[in-house]
């Protein structure tokens, strides 16, 4: 695993991590994070990856994990700022130093949903989404819905004031976030066009996926319903070549909208995407 120093646009230091296979099956994968979860989350999926001939590139978005180089009071940053400068960002990097490559997409929620504020959205030949999903709030279980409602209509905008950014682990949503990004967020729940509605800062790239996609969501994950997944498979990535999996689990193994990654899934779960990938016999 080597550390990884990418500079964006507007000259913020990203860093990243590579992993690399001892024997490498010409192809690269980045993982796109999750809101407020650092790269250090997917350690044990990627070192399943690179074990599996992949190179794998992750990162952390600025302001979080080791992306994260001050306090978050009065920290500019923005949901729009991870897409089109962070994830363009380590884009680029991959299409400047993996040109020989099949370059590969993994978006775990917003890492998913927020693809198309990129104008390099369409730089991979696959993209899998993981609890990636359109967040209006109506589209979510109507017994979660009150408590999705005090949250971003309340909690996360009166803490964000109170503290100039959003102590997430209340609520127990991840990292610290910049109050740009909090912000974001809450448009994300509350604006019936939910992501859609951000990319009038940034310009709307998801048209230009044309490429296969998995969308995968779990039936117990209440932050991706799959009403909200289906949303975002039909009304966003409407021009991309889409296979659909809903995958039903127990009840005594719960994955909710973190767990695929963890190594406790790495029988039932982990193989999915590298399966399709193969099926797909990308050359």
């Amino acid at each position: 695993m080597k550390e990884l120093k990418i500079i964006t646009t507007d000259q913020y230091e990203i860093i990243g991590r590579h992993f690399s296979p001892e024997e490498s099956n010409n192809k690269v994968i980045v993982v796109n994070s999750a809101c407020g979860i650092k790269q250090n989350f997917y350690i044990k999926y990627a070192t399943f990856l690179s074990q599996k001939g992949y190179d794998v590139i992750t990162y952390d978005y600025r302001g979080i994990g080791l992306s994260r180089n001050k306090p978050l009071k009065g920290f500019d940053a923005t949901m729009t700022d991870w897409a089109s400068k962070d994830f363009s960002a380590v884009a680029n990097y991959v299409k400047s130093n993996f040109k020989s490559h099949k370059k590969i997409l993994i978006g775990h929620s917003f890492g998913g949903n927020s693809i198309g504020m990129s104008s390099e959205a369409d730089a991979f030949d696959a993209y899998i989404t993981v609890a990636s999903q359109f967040g209006y709030w109506r589209f979510f279980n109507p017994i979660y819905q009150p408590l999705l409602l005090w949250v971003f209509f309340v909690i996360m905008p009166l803490l964000s004031r109170l503290y100039g950014y959003f102590p997430s682990q209340v609520k127990q949503l991840g990292e610290k976030l910049p109050k740009g990004v909090a912000n974001d967020w809450i448009t994300i729940i509350t604006n019936p066009n939910s992501m859609l509605s951000l990319t009038k800062r940034t310009g709307n790239y998801y048209g230009t996926i044309k490429n296969p996609m998995l969308i995968i969501s779990i039936s117990d994950d209440q932050m991706a319903p799959k009403r909200a997944v289906d949303e975002l498979s039909k009304r966003v990535f409407q021009n991309a070549s889409i296979e659909r999996l809903h995958i039903e689990v127990e009840k005594r193994k719960p994955v909710g909208h973190l767990n695929f990654f963890k190594k406790q899934f790495e029988t039932d779960l982990w193989s999915i995407p590298t399966n399709w990938i193969d099926a797909l016999e990308l050359k």
